[in-house]
């Protein structure tokens, strides 16, 4: 993640899944169970085997190490993930999200437009969210 300042950051934004039960729940205690075995260390390793997506635990290539010795490149993303931010909530942010995803799409994905006009027009969108949400900074 780049810095204010245009320097090499050190943390990247995690894009943490959550899951909760609800206090009306009628069967509290089955539910725990299955939130308990959904999220531990086996089924995330086995999701990790399915999907490559990285649980949300420390020292990964320790917990899974067969995964990494069967997919030596995903050490880095191992290693970045030992350093995750959760991404600010700041106002406007679910439309500031949409506009880029929006340019990015089209010009990654689609390649309707290069990539640096993409990136452009959402630095444009997003400044003119800021302004009309208030800059939080």
């Amino acid at each position: 993640m780049p810095t204010a300042d245009g320097g090499s950051g050190k943390h990247s934004f995690s894009d943490e899944k959550s899951a909760a039960m609800f206090s009306a729940c009628k069967n509290r205690a089955t539910a725990w169970d299955v939130l308990k075995f959904a999220s531990s260390a086996a089924q995330d390793g086995k999701f990790l085997e399915a999907t490559g997506q990285m649980p949300m635990r420390e020292d990964l290539t320790a917990k899974y190490p067969g995964y990494f010795a069967k997919n030596p490149t995903y050490k880095a993303f191992a290693d970045q993930a030992e350093r995750v931010v959760e991404v600010p909530n700041v106002p406007g942010s679910i439309d500031i999200w949409q506009a880029f995803r929006d340019e990015w799409t089209k010009s990654v994905v689609f390649g309707r437009e290069s990539t640096d006009a993409g990136l452009r027009n959402a630095s444009s969108k997003i400044t003119d969210l800021l302004n009309e949400y208030g800059d939080p900074s």
